[in-house]
């Protein structure tokens, strides 16, 4: 009996020690599951901290990224001169055509002047209203330049100049006959200045003798509008007057 009591005893406190040890291995044992996790943490650390390091520059101190840039930098470099291309400027063409392209077709020009001199040799027989509007050396618009605009008359010519001058004109038409006559320049009118005074024109010296709507400017052409007394005798006009 004694014996048997002693063998339960011992069993008792084998089977207590083995519980025991049991828990402390389960207290410190990590299982597979976790074990597995934390080796893929620690690969993964382990990369980001290799990729955040500087890389390790070759022998010549410079990294590729320099050196791609040093590249451009050369390659934009001729004979030491700087010909880094700047981006494509916007040409305005209207501004390049007027300029470079106005150089290869020849502009077409005229010249044209307003006289009135013969009235000061005629003062006594001008209306006395008038006086004011004679310049002493009676011109009234010296030899002025202008571009020839797409066929083109007298008449336009000395429209559009009296227009940007601010020179009084004013005209009579017969459209009949495409006539323009030209009764009054600067307010100085036919008969102003005698029964035979009046406005005439001429063309490079000579009077075409017909309306100056319908002469058509060419290039190089001298106009002159000129205010004669005498029928144009007084102007230059040989012919008869008719």
């Amino acid at each position: 009996m004694g014996a048997i009591i002693i063998m339960l005893i011992i069993s008792i406190v084998w089977c207590f020690a083995g519980f025991n040890q049991t828990v402390d291995n389960r207290e410190y044992q990590i299982p597979k599951a976790e074990k597995h996790q934390n080796t893929a943490f620690n690969k993964h650390t382990q990369k980001e901290e290799q990729a955040s390091e500087p890389t390790e520059k070759p022998k010549d101190g410079k990294s590729e990224t320099e050196k791609q840039i040093e590249n451009v930098k050369e390659e934009t470099t001729v004979n030491g001169e700087d010909n880094e291309k700047e981006p494509d400027a916007v040409v305005d063409k209207d501004i390049y055509d007027s300029g470079e392209a106005n150089n290869d077709k020849n502009e077409q020009c005229c010249t044209i002047s307003i006289d009135c001199h013969t009235v000061n040799d005629n003062l006594d027989k001008l209306k006395p209203e008038k006086a004011g509007l004679v310049p002493r050396d009676g011109i009234i618009l010296a030899k002025t330049q202008t571009e020839i605009q797409d066929n083109e008359t007298v008449f336009d010519v000395l429209k559009r100049i009296t227009r940007e001058n601010k020179i009084h004109l004013e005209f009579s038409k017969t459209p009949a006959y495409n006539s323009i006559y030209i009764e009054g320049i600067n307010n100085l009118y036919e008969f102003d200045c005698g029964q035979l005074s009046g406005w005439m024109y001429s063309v490079n010296g000579e009077f075409p003798g017909y309306s100056s709507s319908q002469y058509k400017v060419k290039n190089g052409d001298d106009i002159c509008f000129l205010y004669t007394c005498n029928l144009g005798k007084d102007i230059g006009d040989t012919k008869e007057f008719k």
